[in-house]
């Protein structure tokens, strides 16, 4: 957590984007919910190529999407139920890149 600490004031009124590990995203969110570590594997899940973002405004910081799986697709267009094995759109992936902007 110390690196987010340098980071957020060299960056402020920026985006990070942050692209990692399944592992440091539970992390990071568990910091931001004020989450016990012990209790950071409990829901929801984080899929892998899912989406969080987290938006900081006046250093109060509030979670908008929390392991946001909507631009999963099938080539078919259709939302997939079957989980992160999926094909991934990539049109439907670059709107929901330019959502988090």
């Amino acid at each position: 957590m110390a690196k987010l600490g340098e980071l957020l004031p060299l960056h402020a009124g920026q985006s990070i984007l942050n692209v990692t590990h399944t592992v440091v995203v539970k992390v990071l969110l568990a910091y931001f919910e004020q989450r016990a570590m012990n209790a950071i594997w409990g829901p929801p899940y984080i899929l892998p190529t899912c989406l969080s973002k987290i938006e900081i405004v006046q250093d109060i910081p509030s979670i908008i999407l929390h392991g946001d799986t909507s631009h999963f697709r099938e080539e078919s267009g259709e939302a997939s139920q079957r989980g992160p094995h999926i094909r991934v759109l990539q049109s439907g992936f670059l709107r929901k890149l330019d959502f988090l902007r």
